[in-house]
């Protein structure tokens, strides 16, 4: 009997979570701008981005993980795991067991759930929690992640046009305001389409034209009743580089057919699957000090700040090039090009996550931010929580921490969120003592 106390208080802890009350949920847009780096803001002068410095909440930057790609972190953005945990760990993959390859856009096999399924994207929680979810041209929610689809979604399709991003903002917004809709997740790729086709420093044509679109969402929600205000959030999930054919590492020759299976991704990294694991010696030799400019691992050796190499999908050996520069490799030995007009793209991704270049954004406005509030840096990781604390769900295990954005929360969400942690720490205080008595019985005393 003496630890009946110490299993309710157990019970207590599991059930312990870290979201607002269902009570106190509010309503949230989520736009995702594929592509925009953490600088375009002031380098373009972006004037309706910057009234976020004093209506809303920022980052001067936001790191996003490792490998600096488009799939990986739309996950990540919407599960709160890193790429080895989600296992979406590019936007081309190659399952060595089954034999089967993920291939962004160009097979049908990349809709099949299984790639899917190594975590719980939002959009499945907030269905499952009995919220509904409205999904505008995102990548996923076509597939059946977990036996789930949102509750209303327009298929990605190819490259949304700056008329698909009007009208989602206008119909997203007002299924918030109609009750229809809990979140809303807007996708758009115009600035990485350009990233790549223009590089970095020339894309102030598409970015104004998003910055308008921006200043219309900002208008119409200045607009609204207390009773009808929503969140919004403004992210990205990389960056971009210049690139030319001046920098280039070649591995055509050096990397004979009889030595790997396939190769996935390509420019600023490459995935080299073995044909047998114990050619992976020899491979490493052939290759770690073949260019200056490249870095070269073994699966085990791939740096812990990647939080990559645990990955099921991760290969034996794993090329990264520095910034700027372009692997080419007996699969892809061509430049990068425009395949509609065969010239050579002048920007590119996928390089260490942690550069400048490759960082993307956070803006937040509304009820749940800090208007006028300002950090350094936050990581894309802990977007996750913030989102299913917004809408009221109770998230998933993650590699995210919700403190760590509290300098960009409103005041009373702060508040909750301190008081919540205080009564945590009473808690595990309780557990332990507990334990100590069901140990040690009444003779246990401090």
């Amino acid at each position: 009997m003496r630890c009946a106390h110490f299993l309710l208080l157990t019970l207590l802890l599991n059930h312990t979570h870290w979201v607002t009350s269902k009570d106190d949920s509010q309503k949230l847009m989520l736009i995702l701008l594929d592509g925009f780096r953490w600088d375009y803001v002031e380098k373009y002068d972006l004037t309706n981005f910057k009234k976020f410095y004093n209506k809303g909440a920022r980052a001067e930057n936001m790191e996003n993980v490792f490998p600096s790609l488009s799939f990986p972190n739309y996950y990540t953005i919407t599960t709160g795991v890193y790429a080895e945990s989600h296992e979406m760990i590019g936007n081309d993959m190659y399952d060595r067991e089954t034999g089967q390859r993920f291939v962004l856009d160009h097979n049908p096999d990349h809709l099949k759930p299984h790639w899917w399924e190594g975590a719980v994207p939002v959009w499945v929680s907030i269905e499952k929690q009995g919220k509904s979810a409205y999904m505008f041209r995102w990548r996923g929610p076509e597939v059946s992640i977990h036996g789930t689809h949102p509750r209303w979604y327009i298929p990605y399709s190819g490259i949304p046009t700056l008329s698909d991003l009007k009208s989602a903002t206008k119909d997203g917004l007002a299924v918030l305001r109609n009750g229809s809709a809990d979140f809303v997740g807007i996708y758009h790729e115009d600035i990485d389409h350009y990233g790549h086709v223009n590089g970095p420093n020339n894309l102030k044509g598409v970015l104004m034209e998003i910055d308008a679109v921006v200043g219309n969402l900002l208008d119409s929600m200045e607009g609204l009743e207390e009773s009808e205000m929503v969140n919004l959030m403004i992210v990205s999930d990389h960056g971009m580089t210049s690139i030319d054919r001046s920098r280039t590492i070649n591995i055509t020759n050096i990397l004979t057919s009889d030595l790997f299976t396939t190769i996935t991704e390509d420019n600023a990294l490459c995935n080299i699957f073995l044909s047998n694991p114990n050619l992976q010696d020899k491979v490493y030799n052939l290759l770690v000090n073949f260019h200056p400019h490249m870095k070269v691992y073994k699966r085990e050796d791939i740096p812990e700040k990647f939080h990559y190499k645990h990955g099921k999908l991760v290969p034996r050996i794993l090329c990264v090039a520095d910034l700027g520069w372009t692997i080419l490799h007996p699969l892809k030995p061509d430049f990068f090009t425009n395949l509609e007009t065969g010239d050579d793209m002048k920007g590119t991704h996928g390089y260490d996550n942690t550069l400048m270049d490759m960082r993307g954004i956070f803006y937040g406005m509304g009820p749940y931010f800090k208007a006028g509030s300002s950090v350094k840096s936050i990581r894309s990781v802990d977007l996750y929580n913030v989102i299913c604390d917004i809408v009221g769900i109770t998230p998933m295990a993650n590699n995210g921490t919700i403190q760590h954005m509290t300098p960009l929360l409103a005041s009373s969400v702060a508040s909750n969120m301190c008081s919540q942690t205080i009564s945590f720490q009473n808690i595990l205080l309780l557990v332990f003592v507990s334990i100590l008595i069901c140990i040690f019985g009444r003779d246990f005393h401090f």
